[in-house]
């Protein structure tokens, strides 16, 4: 497919959110790759056959050795050999993590000064890469999604372990996937594969409030998305896509249904218009490794050439207060909006006393839109939050 929308201006652009700290880095699964390049999942499949071929080798005759999915492999053993099958795919992810080794790929990236990185597959190399060029090994920030943690209103458990968002020199990853340390956090199998994004979808548990708010808290300057190794004609990818939307961008519109109707086949150039338009999604016809080497060429003479811009102050603190105010608030000031809205609807309801100011932000921003016609209450927002806020839409480049 050739490179219709990923012109100069958007590039730089990109490199500007990546010098600035405002680009966050997303690791698909053909990201996935050993420090020789093939693929970490046909390696981990390999992996499962070797081991029942010596235990169940009457299944292995039966169902052959050739596994294109390793999600696919691990639903169809049984329950009692998809347990051993997952310790042994766990062992094989401490053994990579123990060999402390990674490849062109990641090290390429790991140049590059993201302060956020997210990965959907348990592999360690960019951890061992992030590690290598930035912080001694043991102390890199790294955390999990679990999708099987027990969720209930209120919970704050999985909103809490993600006490900061990085920086350039000790930047976090975030494995959205799951992580080997915690085995069963780790969706192997297809059912699990839908179980977690169906958790991720409906918020339960939500993503910690640390990484949808770098995500969304832009100012003037747009935050960016720079998603590395996904097939958008995988039913996963549009579904990892509608979570995101859903906990960080903003409300999951109708028009997603028209997103997923677009990646279901290799992207026409209308629907890379439409894409960026309605998503900013760029697309660009690269493999990871190559894209890769020429983003690293690409800062380096972007940084040597490009002045950073001048510093007029936080750009939290650029533009105007908006409608959707809850959305790009810093978070040490949303307790204070909450506890302004609760205490105006008490004024005039009382029946409101049961509201829960910790309720999650989401729901903060629907309740703020109903009442964003009483200027009392925005007049009490402003006097005790006086910043001015600015709504800036994220931008989601893809490759």
């Amino acid at each position: 497919m050739p490179n219709r929308i990923f012109d100069t201006a958007r590039m730089e652009e990109m490199l500007g959110s990546i010098r600035d700290g405002r680009c966050v880095l997303f690791l698909g699964p053909q990201a996935a790759l050993l420090p020789d390049g093939r693929p970490v999942e046909q390696a981990l499949i390999k992996v499962a056959v070797d081991h029942l071929k010596r235990f169940a080798p009457a299944w292995v005759n039966e169902n052959g050795e050739d596994f294109g999915s390793l999600a696919y492999l691990c639903q169809a053993v049984g329950t009692d050999q998809r347990d051993e099958i997952r310790d042994k795919l766990v062992g094989e992810l401490a053994k990579w993590k123990k060999a402390a080794t990674t490849g062109p790929f990641h090290n390429t990236l790991a140049d590059l000064p993201f302060t956020l990185i997210v990965q959907v597959t348990p592999d360690p190399f960019m951890e061992i890469a992030l590690s290598a060029k930035h912080i001694p090994p043991g102390r890199l920030a790294a955390h999990a999604y679990d999708f099987r943690e027990p969720y209930e209103a209120g919970n704050t458990g999985t909103r809490r372990n993600l006490p900061h968002v990085g920086s350039s020199a000790e930047p976090l990853l975030y494995y959205l996937g799951g992580r080997a340390q915690n085995p069963r956090s780790i969706p192997f199998a297809s059912e699990e594969e839908v179980n977690h994004l169906v958790a991720l979808v409906r918020e339960q548990p939500p993503l910690p409030l640390a990484l949808t708010e770098a995500l969304r808290d832009g100012g003037d300057n747009h935050r960016s998305a720079l998603f590395v190794g996904f097939e958008f004609g995988a039913w996963q990818t549009r579904f990892l896509l509608r979570g995101l939307y859903t906990q960080v961008a903003r409300p999951y519109r109708a028009v997603s249904t028209s997103l997923e109707q677009a990646c279901k086949r290799a992207p026409s150039k209308e629907d890379e218009e439409f894409l960026w338009a309605a998503y900013r999604v760029v697309f660009a016809d690269k493999a990871p490794i190559d894209f890769a080497k020429a983003l690293r060429d690409d800062w380096t003479k972007f940084n040597q050439t490009t002045p950073p811009p001048a510093q007029t102050g936080s750009p939290v603190n650029q533009g105007k207060v908006v409608e959707f105010i809850v959305y790009h608030v810093p978070s040490d000031d949303l307790l204070l909006i909450a506890q302004s809205i609760t205490e105006f609807w008490r004024e005039h309801h009382p029946a409101f006393e049961s509201y829960k100011t910790s309720k999650r932000a989401r729901e903060l921003v629907t309740f703020m839109s109903e009442l964003k016609r009483l200027p009392d209450l925005l007049t009490r927002i402003r006097e005790r939050v006086p910043t001015d806020f600015s709504a800036s839409e994220p931008t989601f480049y893809t490759f």
